[in-house]
Formats: C-alpha cells, sequence, structure tokens
C-alpha cells in the first residue's frame, strides 16, 4: 500500500489528525534523511514510484485539538496546537503547509535530517525527472 493510501485511511479514522513532519515531506517532494514506510524520494501526492526499500519509520501526524493520547504501531502523533495557516489541502489529505512542515523537522530532529530538509525545500530539484523550483522561500 503506498504512503498516501495509509495517510488518507488513518485521516478516515481520526479526522482530527494532520499529516506533519517526515510524511508531510514525502508528499512535498522535500528530501529527507529518514522516510515514511512506504515512502521513495520519489513520493508525491499523486502516489509513489518503485526506487527500492524506504527505511522504517512511522507515519508522523499533529493532533490539533490535542486530544490523542495514544498512538498505533507505526503511527506517531505529535500533541501540537495548528493555526488555519498551518494546514492545507493536497488533494483529499490535511497536511502541514510546507513552512510548518519544515519548522516541525526543525523542532523535532535529528538536525542533519531537518537541514536536509530545509535545503531541499529552498532549491531547485529534480523530482521524478522534472526540474521543479524551491518550495519556498527563505525570509
Amino acid at each position: 500500500m503506498d504512503l498516501s493510501t495509509r495517510l488518507r485511511a488513518m485521516q478516515l479514522l481520526k479526522p482530527q489528525l494532520v499529516i506533519s513532519h517526515r510524511s508531510a515531506a514525502a508528499l512535498w517532494g522535500i528530501e529527507v534523511l529518514n522516510l515514511p514506510q512506504g515512502a521513495t524520494q520519489r513520493t508525491t501526492a499523486r502516489g509513489t514510484t518503485p526506487q527500492g526499500a524506504a527505511q522504517e519509520t512511522a507515519l508522523e501526524f499533529c493532533d490539533p485539538s490535542l486530544s490523542i493520547r495514544r498512538e498505533g504501531k507505526g503511527v506517531r502523533v505529535y500533541r501540537l496546537p495548528l493555526t488555519r495557516g498551518d494546514v492545507v489541502e493536497l488533494g483529499s489529505l490535511r497536511i502541514t503547509g510546507i513552512g510548518r512542515t519544515l519548522a516541525d523537522l526543525l523542532r523535532a530532529g535529528p538536525r542533519d535530517d531537518a537541514l536536509v530538509a530545509t535545503e531541499s525545500a529552498l532549491t531547485w530539484r529534480r523530482v521524478d525527472g522534472i526540474r521543479r523550483a524551491p518550495l519556498t522561500l527563505a525570509t
């Protein structure tokens, strides 16, 4: 099952959850060192393409209602408040925006992972064989 499908299934079970951290980075096409299980560097909101085994990492979500105290196997939930501006719709998924995703990665660490993600979002990259512009600008 691809990453988008697994994330959508979790949001259907727990509607208050917002995709965040490494899971959000994978959907945005932001490179990180440790990817969610089922993701590859070529994961996009439209699905995945096979590119070898991904590292075993939990799906990551924010719970803005601060109500979920227990996580399921393979799922990590951060009890963090989110503003309306922090959350965007990407297809049928509710996901943290690029700036919030980078901030979450910087807060959660590891540092090297966050630095790779930040550089990826700020620079031109080749994703799925297509050169893409920076996802955000340094301000």
